[in-house]
Parts: structure tokens; sequence; C-alpha cells
């Protein structure tokens, strides 16, 4: 760099950009503050501002565009400049790969870099396939999780292919570094989405062997607990039937317990274990016994075995005690027995004269409240000499008139699997299903069971109640979905679960563009809803928070209540049973007090890396 070779000649000098008067910036008669550039990179950019306006797409704009690049590689307008040249010439796109690679070396976490690769493999096609693995697992070398590296890799095994070797590749990977939480995600995007292996059914049983024996040699590394719990999506009753998942859950546990050095962390064994029980498992002696040895402090004392998890992760995980601590609290409503549909009936939703829905047979209801009542004494009697929990037994429900406007109030028109509407959901038309769907359960003053706004209520008769009228909008719901398509929601339990499944499935296989909103009071409000409004007094806000108020919860990023009624005030419904929140929102512990002190000059230092900077 020190020879006059090496020296950048300016752009004002060189004979070939004679002819080219610079744009300079305008920044306005009185700017604010003006950005201390260097002259080179001042220079080169006035100069790609003239050919940019004169759209100009020859060899030495597209070298002008390789110095602004390597100047400032976060330019994404010189970037598309670029491709538009590249086109324009048919340039050789191979040699454009040498340069990208180059642009990495120091740029790789580059939005527009790894945009513009995407852009050049798309181009080249499988030939480039090789190429673009070859490239990311040299990033990868660097820097095993990097995102951007990541996220272009899969693009490739799905848009172009090269499934063969990738599950070796993940195994390696593992192997070098068993906590490599990138290879763990990596190995479940092979496993579910290679068209090679036979999907996750047929994979599980060897993946699950797999994980257990991860989990045994680092029962704290969090990733293959994911990874174990990940193999089970939508199939939780599989995974808490599994005993070899139960009995790692035991091995870890008492591996906690025997170690003097109390080294093993059993906080993942525990999570797992609540999940199972909440999914059904029905624990043996021995897992209550190796919970209860956790609690040293305590140990004698009878909690049931959920409780005391709860409890013992309190302690043992302060990071998340609040997030236990609600958990711990939704564990009755766990407990309320779900009702059964008639034996020998393959419709789920196919009820006879014994229907157990039926809200005047008293009978019923007065015999789940009794099995309730006897279940609630029988666990504050076990815990009454150590916590000194008063003994409290509800009494038989007597019949309550409710007003119409009680969500818990059942009109004697509805019954299940009823038809709200007579739109079907199919693979198009899922917004004018969900908008009619919507209007119907507003109608019934039953809508408040799919936006999340009304929990099951504390009292156990209205949570009885609240879980049949549940059960009947879920019917409600099923009936007007395509048949073939009924399969895919089968497993789930309550309306809001069936509500969010039908989103999540139906939306990535709709149309790219699906309609263009109209902008009203900073929402874009698509025409179906348009519409209703012209002929209601409602205003977007009020009816948009009346139709899905847990979407706006997700979409503004997690806001609290008090956040939300700023922001539109007629919001009333809360967000409290959001668990993300309860997990993502819990403070951090406070920093202990430092014990180090220093008498001379750095005798203490503390470095924060953040970066190359130029005075």
């Amino acid at each position: 760099m020190d020879s006059d070779e090496d020296k950048r000649i300016p752009l004002s000098k060189r004979p070939e950009w004679s002819d080219v008067i610079p744009v300079l910036q305008d920044e306005g008669s009185n700017p604010v503050g003006s950005i201390a550039y260097t002259e080179d990179f001042l220079e080169t950019i006035n100069y790609f501002r003239a050919v940019y306006f004169a759209d100009e797409r020859s060899l030495r704009a597209l070298h002008l565009t390789t110095e602004a690049i390597c100047m400032n590689p976060g330019n994404y307008t010189v970037w598309q400049f670029r491709r538009r040249i590249l086109d324009e010439l048919n340039a050789d796109l191979s040699s454009e790969l040498y340069f990208v690679e180059h642009v990495a070396i120091s740029n790789s976490k580059n939005y527009q870099m790894w945009h513009h690769r995407r852009w050049l493999a798309e181009k080249l096609g499988k030939h480039a396939i090789k190429r673009e693995l070859a490239f990311t697992k040299k990033i990868f070398a660097a820097d095993a999780k990097n995102y951007h590296a990541w996220s272009h890799r899969q693009w490739v095994l799905q848009t172009l292919g090269g499934w063969e070797d990738e599950l070796a590749y993940c195994q390696q990977l593992l192997e070098d570094d068993i906590f490599n939480n990138s290879a763990w995600n990596q190995r479940y995007f092979v496993i579910t989405r290679s068209p090679l292996l036979g999907g996750l059914e047929a994979m599980r049983e060897s993946e699950v062997n797999y994980t257990i024996k991860a989990i045994i040699s680092n029962p704290e590394n969090e990733s293959p607990w994911r990874y174990l719990t990940g193999l089970y999506k939508n199939d939780a009753r599989s995974l808490a039937n599994n005993p070899a998942v139960s009995l790692v859950c035991l091995k870890i546990l008492n591996m906690s317990n025997s170690n003097s050095n109390n080294n093993t962390n059993p906080i993942f064994a525990l999570s797992t274990l609540l999940d199972l029980l909440c999914h059904g498992f029905q624990p043996s002696q021995e897992f209550k016994d190796a919970v209860a040895a956790l609690n040293s402090e305590s140990p004698k004392v009878d909690y049931d075995l959920v409780n005391m998890i709860c409890s013992t992760l309190e302690r043992v995980d302060q990071m998340r005690a609040s997030y236990w601590q609600w958990r711990k609290n939704l564990l009755w409503i766990e407990a309320i027995p779900h009702p059964q549909k008639p034996s020998g009936s393959d419709n789920p939703f196919d009820f006879d004269n014994d229907n157990p829905f039926d809200f005047d047979n008293d009978d019923l209801l007065d015999e789940l409240v009794r099995s309730l009542n006897s279940n609630f004494k029988a666990r504050q009697e076990r815990t009454i000499d150590s916590v000194q929990v008063p003994v409290q037994v509800f009494p038989p429900m007597a019949p309550l008139k409710r007003d119409c406007t009680d969500p818990l109030h059942v009109h004697p028109g509805d019954i299940p699997g009823a038809i709200l509407t007579h739109t079907v959901l199919t693979r198009q038309n899922y917004f004018e299903w969900s908008t009619s769907m919507q209007l119907a359960l507003t109608m019934k003053m039953k809508m408040c069971y799919i936006d999340g706004s009304f929990i099951v209520p504390i009292v156990p008769q209205d949570a009885i109640r609240w879980k049949m009228i549940d059960a009947m909008v879920r019917s409600w719901m099923m009936s007007t979905i395509d048949k073939k398509k009924r399969i895919n929601f089968q497993s789930t339990t309550t309306s809001l679960e069936l509500w969010n499944e039908v989103k999540d499935i139906k939306g990535p296989e709709l149309d790219d563009i699906l309609e263009l909103g109209k902008h009203v009071r900073n929402l874009y409000l698509y025409s179906i809803v348009t519409d209703f409004l012209k002929d209601s007094n409602s205003d977007a806000e009020t009816l948009f928070f009346t139709l899905d108020c847990k979407t706006v919860h997700y979409r503004c990023g997690h806001p609290s209540n008090e956040v939300l009624r700023i922001l539109f005030h007629s919001l009333i419904n809360n967000m409290d049973h959001c668990e993300t929140c309860q997990i993502c929102k819990s403070h951090r512990l406070p920093f202990h007090n430092s014990t180090s002190s220093s008498k001379d000059k750095f005798d203490l230092v503390h470095i924060d890396i953040w970066g190359p900077c130029k005075e």
C-alpha cells in the first residue's frame, strides 16, 4: 500500500471518467449535522450518483460499483444497480461469485451481500449447488452460528437441491461442538424437509435415540432437550407415552441427586418432565422420589408432583422464577377433566342424546363438580400441616340464569357441530372464512373464546362450563372446514388452539400477495373488513381488536397491556395468557457486587469490543 502503484487514483484524474460530471449530495442549506466522509468515498459516491441518474449500464459503471461496495458494503442502492448492470452486460456470473466471496471475508453478516449471493445462485441454477454449500461451510468455519449463512444454506437446499450429504454434515458439526444450537436447528430442518429421508415420522425413532445419548453426555445442554420435544411437534401424546423420554428425565434427576458436587443442573429434565405430566404422563413413585430428593430444605413435604416440580424450578431456575410460578398457577386448570366423545363414534363432534355438552343435564354438572371438589379437598388435606392452606369445598352448582351477553350463556339452539356460516374453509378463502366466522361468533358472544381474551375462570363450576362451551365452539369451526382438511386439526384441544393452527397452516399456502389493504388509522384493513365498516357504527380500531386481539399483540412485538391501551383506547382484553411474554419478559438477575479492587492504574481493565472505528 506504500508504493505508488497501490495508491488509488482519483476518478477526476482518470481519462475514462473525464466526460462525467459528479452529482453532489444535497444536504439542504442548513444541515443539522454533516457526516465526515473521507475524500475518496465522497468522490466515489458522487460519480456513482451521476451514472445512476443517467442509468448508465456499462463496464466502467460496473467497476465503479466495485469500488463503492468495497468502501461501503451496506449500500443497497449500489448493489441493486450492480445487478442491473450485470444483466445488461450479460456478464460472467461465476466470476461475480469470487467478488462476493472477497466482500464476505470482512462482511459475513451483511444483508446486501447475502441477497446478492442468492440472486447469483438463482441465476446459475443447479450448477451453483456445490459452490454455495462450500461457501457457507467456509463461513461456518469462522462463525458456526452465522444466521445469514444458515438461512442461505437452507434456501439453497430447498430451491436448488443438495440434500444428499446434509445430515452427515450436521452430524459432523455436532461431533465438533455438541452445544452448537445452529447445527441442531439445521438437523431438524433436514429431518423434516429433506425429500430423501421419508419425513419426521420415519426418522423419529433413530433421532430420539441419538438425542437421548446427547442429553446423557451433556444434561445441561438445552439444545438436545428442545430437539427432543420438537421431534413430537403436534403429537404431544406420543411424547408423553414414549418411555424412553420419561426415563431419560429420571436418569438425569438421579444423576443430579447422586452428584455430591451438585454439578448436574436438573432444569431441563424438570421442565421436560413437567411438559410430559401436562400431556397425560402417569409417573411412578420413582419420579416423585427423585424430584423430592432435589428439595433438600423440605424433602418430606407431600406436594403433588407437578406443584413440586414448579416449586423446584422456581428455586433452581431463578432467571425464570416468575414464569414457573405462572405455570404453577395454571396447573389446576389442566386437572379439570375433558369431556369424552361417545364410544363407537369416529366423529369427535357426533354426539347423541347422552351428549355431555347438554347443559340442561344438571346431574352431569353436579357430578363433575363433586369430582373436582374431591380432588381439591384431597390435595389440601395432604398439605394442610405444612402449608396451612384452609380447606375450602365448593358447593354443588345450582341452576344459574345467565344474561345473553355472558360468554358462559348457552342458548337452547346452541348445539355442537352447528353450521354458523356456509363459507367452507378451503385453500384459497381463508380470509373470507375467518371474517364470516368471527362475525358469527361475535353475534353469539363467543368471540372471546378464540381471541384469548376469556381464559378459564377460577371458580370450578364456571371452569367446567367454560371447557364445555369451548369444545362446542371448536366443533362449530370444525364443521366449516373442508372435510379433507379436518384431519390436520384433530389434535387441537381448545378453540383458540384450533384458530391459531388454521392461521399457521393456511397462511403459507396462499398466494404471495393476498390483497392490498386500505390504510385506516394506522391499520391496514382488508376490503372485507372495510366493507363491513361501511354498514357499522364501529370504528376500525374497535372492530380490529374485536376480531383478533391476540394477532395485534403478536404483530406489535408483544407490548404490555398498558402500552396497548395507550395506543388503542378501546382495547379491554388482557394478554396475560401469552406464554411468550411470561418467558421472555422475566427480569434478569442483578449483578453481584464486585469484590475486585485495584491500587494502581490498569490493575482492573474492562474491555468492550464493538468493532473497528476511524477517528
